[in-house]
């Protein structure tokens, strides 16, 4: 199959990032420069946040997927990274304006979603990059209470949603 031809819509690749030399060395690598807006890693401190660390062990999981942008030429890309527990730390998408959106999460030691961090850019006329940042907290029964978000480094967190429980 060639890739210049039109009789695909979507490919997808599993095991291993090595479909992603074809395209360029971007689609084989995570993107860390949100890391430093997770939690510091912590083994002692609850939550217990836990670095995001890449694996490449990857075996049986989608890594590459390319979907061909119906009535056009130009294609998106869409990467996932996982960690040594297969989960998803982060998805990369290079949309249709040749810009990257980033998709990170920071999980807890049993597996609680504590922080994700979405980077979104556009390119072209009216170029824009924004960052929204959603924040988990848990209570010691593993029950999520709040929901803070703030976007492109507001001052102050916004609380989005409270969860009470009857005890």
């Amino acid at each position: 199959m060639s890739w210049t031809s039109t009789d695909w819509l979507t490919v997808n690749f599993y095991d291993d990032y090595t479909a992603g030399s074809f395209f360029g060395s971007q689609y084989g690598q995570r993107d860390n420069s949100q890391d430093n807006l997770f939690a510091a890693q912590s083994n002692t401190t609850y939550s217990y946040p836990q670095d995001e660390t890449e694996v490449n062990t990857t075996r049986g999981n989608p890594t590459i997927s390319i979907s061909r942008i119906l009535g056009s030429t130009g294609s998106v890309y869409h990467v996932n990274f996982y960690d040594s527990r297969n989960r998803v730390i982060q998805s990369k998408t290079f949309n249709n304006t040749d810009a990257t959106d980033v998709a990170s999460t920071q999980y807890s030691f049993d597996g609680k979603p504590l922080r994700t961090v979405y980077h979104q850019q556009k390119n072209g006329t009216n170029a824009q990059s924004h960052t929204l940042i959603t924040k988990m907290n848990y209570d010691a029964g593993g029950r999520l209470l709040t929901i803070y978000k703030n976007i492109d480094g507001a001052p102050s967190d916004q609380l989005i949603a409270t969860n009470r429980y009857n005890e």
